[in-house]
């Protein structure tokens, strides 16, 4: 009995500290390098802590919590998918690069 008590707060501590993390991978990516796509890292951190959440809700028996954190983590995963597979199509679809010209403009 104490041990599953023990294991739900750890899971609720680690989930909430991972959903504060989370935002740092994207907020460096937009600042820094001026990207407008969603971080990788923000996506797993964002399922982990989905799921750890959906963990200490069911063990402490809050519906409101498991269900939310369950439907965040299905819907993640969603978008995990969406980025492997335009991922593959960006590859086909591009374009080359324009040539690099040696001849500099006088």
């Amino acid at each position: 009995m104490m041990i599953g008590i023990m294991i739900s707060k750890i899971c609720g501590y680690v989930a909430g500290f991972l959903y504060v993390i989370c935002y740092i991978p994207q907020i460096y990516s937009i600042y820094k390098n001026e990207s407008i796509y969603l971080s990788s890292y923000f996506i797993v951190l964002q399922l982990m802590a989905a799921s750890l959440m959906s963990v200490y809700g069911i063990l402490e028996n809050l519906p409101p919590i498991y269900l939310l954190n369950i439907t965040s983590a299905f819907l993640i995963l969603i978008i995990l998918w969406g980025m492997h597979k335009n991922r593959g199509q960006l590859r086909r679809h591009s374009t080359p690069p324009p040539p690099v010209s040696y001849y500099p403009e006088l």
